[in-house]
């Protein structure tokens, strides 16, 4: 198991999460590419990667171990990088349950949300 480097605005963004509803449940430490925190709420359960900012710097791009687990998981994994990304969650979640109902499909195996 790897060590967790935790991005700078991550206390910050769970907080927003935190504002808008969501629990959350911080799975930074088990490692291997496994996504920072895993979030509820109204019966939404999904998994979310703390990101900073898009810049050129490499620790702001997934690693090879995030990649390698979001190719196998079999539902989105969502990047947030900001407060904007916290809001947009909750909509972008619930419009994939309805595609889902309505049939569409999820090709989706994670998803930037700006």
């Amino acid at each position: 198991m790897s060590r967790h480097a935790k991005d700078s605005n991550e206390n910050f963004l769970t907080c927003c999460l935190l504002k808008l509803g969501w629990n959350i449940k911080s799975t930074s430490q088990v490692g291997n590419g496994f996504p920072d925190a895993v979030v509820g709420r109204d019966g939404i359960i999904a998994l979310v990667e703390f990101k900073l900012e898009v810049q050129a710097k490499p620790e702001t791009q997934l690693t090879k171990p995030q990649l390698h687990f979001h190719s196998l998981w079999p539902a989105p994994i969502y990047i947030i990088r900001s407060e904007w990304d916290c809001v947009q969650l909750y909509k972008v979640e619930i419009q994939r349950l309805i595609d889902l109902v309505k049939g569409a499909s999820d090709d989706s195996l994670h998803r930037n949300l700006s």
